[in-house]
């Protein structure tokens, strides 16, 4: 904790499980002698993971790929492997896809029913909620604040990411940062995972 004034502020940061939680909600990592730190190494992104499909469907079809996959991982009890995670980088979240979510879109009627199928009621809340809010920082923006931050001397660091999506930023840090010390933080478990 940091000393301030009369208050102590304490952070405490919980040891990380391959375990599920009541909820399905996962810890990425499985900390090593109760260190509570990740040996899950970092997915390192690339051009390739930004060549995002177009088309509401195709997006769609993408996200309930990459929600199954995650299913049955975290089901496992294991960690992606790196074709996987290429799986997984596929998601772009429910931003754009309201119709998904809509009982009255005859067009996506299919759909609608598939998601009430492969999310649980907690799940399939805040994925609908995240509609008009999941929206992903493209490369082009994040490469650009990289190197705003080199340009005024931040190279290494700690890094937290409060809103972290599907982990953009943290998956395009430059070299000079040390991947154990980022942080991230996402309201939406589905995302987050």
């Amino acid at each position: 904790g940091k000393d301030v004034g009369s208050e102590q502020l304490n952070f405490e940061f919980p040891i990380e499980s391959a375990e599920p939680s009541s909820n399905r909600a996962y810890n990425r990592g499985n900390g090593v002698s109760g260190s509570g730190v990740s040996t899950i190494h970092n997915y390192r992104l690339t051009d390739e993971n930004f060549e995002y499909a177009t088309g509401a469907k195709t997006r769609f079809r993408q996200n309930v790929e990459a929600i199954k996959l995650m299913h049955e991982i975290h089901a496992a009890g294991r960690t992606a492997t790196d074709e996987e995670k290429r799986v997984l980088s596929k998601y772009v979240g429910w931003g754009g896809l309201a119709y998904a979510f809509d009982s009255d879109k005859p067009e996506w009627n299919k759909e609608y029913h598939e998601l009430l199928e492969l999310l649980d009621s907690d799940e399939y809340r805040l994925a609908r909620e995240s509609v008009l809010s999941a929206h992903y920082t493209p490369k082009t923006v994040i490469d650009g604040i990289y190197a705003g931050l080199k340009r005024i001397g931040f190279e290494r660091g700690k890094i937290l990411e409060p809103a972290m999506g599907i982990g953009n930023f943290i998956g395009l840090l430059p070299d000079t940062f040390n991947a154990k010390e980022t942080y991230g933080v996402e309201i939406d478990e589905i995302t987050g995972n």
